[in-house]
């Protein structure tokens, strides 16, 4: 489950929206996890603040279609 992460919501309804509008991707979800510090291999904050990270556990957040939308606040 190697994904990236980030610390907002928002961003990653934004980022969902934007791989489906860009790769027409259809099957959309985002996901929320807790996790200690050394589970995260590195922090990017070249635009946001951005994790790779490894978590054990994660669990989907649902979200209506409605929400995946490319005009939300940044």
């Amino acid at each position: 489950m190697g994904m990236s992460w980030t610390t907002s919501l928002d961003k990653a309804i934004w980022y969902a929206a934007h791989q489906s509008e860009f790769y027409d991707l259809t099957d959309l979800a985002v996901y929320v996890t807790t996790l200690p510090v050394a589970e995260i291999y590195c922090r990017l904050d070249h635009y946001d603040h951005d994790f790779i990270a490894y978590p054990r556990q994660a669990w989907r957040v649902d979200v209506p279609v409605e929400e995946y939308r490319l005009d939300r606040p940044r």
